[in-house]
Parts: structure tokens; sequence; C-alpha cells
């Protein structure tokens, strides 16, 4: 849910639309507004893109549509995001 709003944020962000509006849009109140913000800072478009497709991948392996360890796929996923934190836009 998080990397989904994430990315509809940044998407919203190339589009020049206010940050404001955008996370009320993405449903991102209160507390989670500040480690949604430090994630906009670390991550350009393409890593969340990325993620996402990662986590769509790992929901599937839970549901047992397709084949793999989804506890490997969510470390691996954890791995990718903290180690490929560099933001290049």
């Amino acid at each position: 849910e998080d990397l989904g709003a994430l990315a509809g944020i940044l998407h919203g962000l190339q589009s020049g639309r206010p940050i404001d509006a955008l996370m009320r849009e993405q449903r991102v109140w209160g507390s989670r507004q500040g480690p949604v913000q430090g994630a906009l800072r670390r991550y350009a478009r393409p890593q969340v893109d990325a993620a996402l497709s990662s986590a769509a991948r790992i929901d599937r392996t839970i549901k047992g549509v397709a084949l793999g360890d989804p506890w490997d796929q969510l470390a691996r996923l954890g791995l990718e995001l903290v180690h490929g934190q560099r933001r290049s836009a």
C-alpha cells in the first residue's frame, strides 16, 4: 500500500502537482507523512516502480499463483530498497 502511494505521489510530482494534494489523494495522513516524504527524497520513480513490481510478484507467490519462497523474495526486496536508496532522478 505504501509503495503504491509513493508511486502515485512521485508521478503527481513529476506532473507538477502540489505535494499536499497528492498526500491527501493517496491517503497519506498524520504520522505517515514524515516517512513518506523521507522516501520521496531517497527514491526515484524507477526504483519505486521496480519495488512495486516486486511486491506484486511476492503477493502472487503468497497466493500460490507464482513459484518461490515469499520470505526470500521479501528479504530481497528489503535489501534492494536499503542498498539502492541513492536517488538518481
